[in-house]
């Protein structure tokens, strides 16, 4: 989800949620995840200190996007499209138009399948 407000943001110059979220995430939730969950959880502190780290990163940038509205507003609609995407008829042409992909990976899982019996 972070992946997605990256090129949201980046592809409208907007660029300083991002570096915010990361530097805050990267210089103080992450040590001191790090440092509370391996002390009293061990090995498996690591996966979940990293696992928090990601979440506050995207959760800030949410908050930012929802708060600053940093983005052009033409660009996101807001929650509120969902209801237009959903439209039967536009939705039997994305699905349309992706058919011919998912086939195309289905053909290549396959072989792989088939090379491995």
């Amino acid at each position: 989800l972070f992946t997605i407000m990256w090129k949201f943001l980046s592809a409208q110059n907007v660029l300083l949620p991002l570096v915010a979220s990361t530097l805050v995430s990267t210089l103080v939730i992450l040590p001191l995840t790090m440092e509370l969950l391996v002390r009293y959880v061990g090995f498996l502190g690591v996966a979940l200190s990293i696992s928090l780290f990601y979440t506050f990163q995207c959760l800030f940038v949410m908050i930012w996007l929802w708060h600053k509205r940093p983005h052009r507003p033409e660009t996101w609609p807001g929650l509120g499209a969902w209801k237009e995407a959903m439209e039967w008829d536009k939705f039997h042409a994305f699905l349309t138009l992706g058919v011919g992909g998912m086939l195309a990976y289905l053909e290549w899982v396959y072989w792989e399948a088939l090379s491995l019996m």
